[in-house]
């Protein structure tokens, strides 16, 4: 139930501030517990904020134009930025390719990085278009 989540999130938070590891979390709002420093919002979280949330590390997840535009509003410390190229964990999303990626980074002022399909064989494509990295799952979990 929802007290076992909020332990394992307990134990979680506490396994990394022991091992100095950062960990942003997107919990749905009932599992929020004080001990949560650092806040992921996905893209639907992002549309429905209305003021920073009372974090130390905010991210999110966006994936157009408007939704950048919302982060740095907000005050992100940092966003993603997807889906780049095909992805099989969401093959149905249509990926943004390097020229709109690039598209999109004009004007924004905060890091993004570079999420969906990518490797680490394009990191230069992503700094080149203006990213400060690359994110991934597959690429770094296999």
């Amino acid at each position: 139930g929802l007290n076992s989540i909020k332990n394992i999130v307990r134990q979680t938070v506490h396994l990394c501030r022991e091992n100095q590891v950062t960990l942003m979390l997107n919990c749905p709002d009932e599992i929020k517990i004080n001990v949560i420093e650092n806040i992921h919002l996905n893209s639907s979280k992002l549309k429905a904020c209305i003021a920073r949330p009372d974090c130390v590390l905010l991210s999110a997840s966006c994936h157009n134009s408007e939704e950048l535009l919302k982060a740095v509003e907000l005050g992100v410390d940092f966003t993603y930025l997807s889906p780049v190229k095909v992805t099989s964990s969401h093959p149905e999303a249509l990926p943004l390719g390097w020229d709109n990626f690039s598209e999109l980074m004009e004007n924004i002022n905060i890091p993004v990085y570079a999420l969906g399909g990518v490797t680490e064989q394009n990191l230069a494509d992503a700094r080149r278009a203006g990213a400060q990295g690359i994110a991934g799952i597959s690429v770094f979990w296999g």
